[in-house]
């Protein structure tokens, strides 16, 4: 019920063509050979249907603004600027905001897994994860048991 409320309240005040936008920043400036002295920012907006094809297109229309090479890192800020005014005219009796999420969601925060059982009962399942994902760790506490029907 409270995605429910929560999509008519995005549509009432967003509107159903609103868009989100991931954009790219960076202090410095490109010099003529498309090298970039600093960093690149990545900034998210919450966009829920962000995929990597998304960002792979986001990095080709970077490359053709002349972007060749990057001296320093390439940073997700991993705080949500609050557009306040989407909400402006909203009257909220205590409403606290507290946002839970990063702003920049990837494939909806998704991974795939493959699992399947252990050798025996109380051996550790085994898992294969089909993508790398070197900021992440998986932690695997479950343990092969028989199937319970109860």
């Amino acid at each position: 019920v409270t995605k429910l409320f929560t999509f008519a309240a995005a549509c009432e005040n967003l509107g159903l063509e609103f868009k989100t936008r991931t954009t790219v920043s960076s202090y410095c400036f490109l010099n003529s050979e498309g090298h970039l002295p600093g960093d690149l920012f990545l900034h998210g907006a919450n966009d829920p249907l962000l995929n990597s094809e998304n960002l792979r297109n986001l990095a080709q229309q970077v490359a053709s603004k002349g972007l060749r090479s990057i001296d320093g890192q390439v940073i997700v800020p991993m705080h949500l600027s609050l557009d306040d005014r989407f909400f402006r005219d909203a009257e909220w009796e205590d409403f606290v905001w507290i946002p839970e999420a990063a702003p920049l969601c990837l494939n909806g925060n998704r991974l795939k897994l493959k699992v399947s059982p252990g050798e025996s009962l109380g051996a550790p399942v085994h898992w294969e994860l089909n993508q790398e994902v070197p900021f992440c760790t998986i932690v695997n506490q479950a343990v092969t048991d028989l199937l319970r029907t109860d």
